[in-house]
């Protein structure tokens, strides 16, 4: 069913990967003129799903395309080795992965009071500093939200929960990369802890 012409909305009932799919617009002279969208771009798609059990660095894609405009970054059961090195997400473009210039926050709601955290520069934050306990794991959704189609800018807004805790996690960030973005990674503030338990993966369009 790739590269299928779709010529009436109404034939639109189950599109696949591939369809065109018509957005249809009248220009200045009032002529009707018709664009066609691959339908895989409203779809989402998923990365596989990675452990989060070893090292201090996970890597969880490489393969976000330069069209994608929205992304998640999904936690569950994430966890590290130490106190007050909570999981935290980098982007990388061309160039790398960008370890600076990250405008982010954190904050952790916990039986009626809220602490939050501001100034974090290496990274998205799933959690504030000094709050972080070991024994923490995360289950969260970090969506990613790119600024316009020509640059790259992307705001970053996260939230979950500490499992088997009443405590519920909030987080901010923006990032302007140097190029379009094609990595995203785990990893924590001081580089020193390891993941030690649950996944994460990543979804887009």
């Amino acid at each position: 069913m790739a590269n299928k012409q779709i010529n009436e909305l109404s034939e639109l009932t189950s599109p696949e990967t591939g369809d065109l799919l018509p957005i249809y617009d009248v220009d200045e002279a009032g002529s009707e003129k018709t664009k066609k969208i691959i339908v895989e771009r409203f779809q989402w798609t998923y990365t596989p799903q990675t452990a989060t059990t070893a090292g201090a660095t996970v890597e969880l894609t490489t393969v976000i395309p330069p069209w994608a405009t929205e992304i998640e970054v999904i936690f569950k059961g994430v966890s590290t080795n130490t106190s007050n090195q909570p999981p935290i997400i980098q982007l990388g473009d061309s160039g790398g992965y960008e370890t600076s210039g990250y405008d982010a926050s954190a904050n952790h709601m916990s039986t009626g009071s809220v602490a939050g955290s501001f100034g974090y520069t290496d990274g998205f934050y799933a959690m504030r500093i000094p709050s972080q306990s070991a024994a923490d794991i995360f289950d969260m959704v970090f969506r990613l939200t790119r600024w316009d189609p020509d640059e790259h800018y992307w705001d970053c807004v996260g939230d979950g929960n500490l499992a088997g805790a009443s405590s519920r996690l909030f987080a901010y960030g923006k990032k302007t990369l140097s190029a379009a973005l094609t990595s995203i990674r785990l990893t924590t503030p001081g580089g020193s802890a390891t993941f030690d338990a649950g996944e994460a993966r990543v979804r887009y369009r």
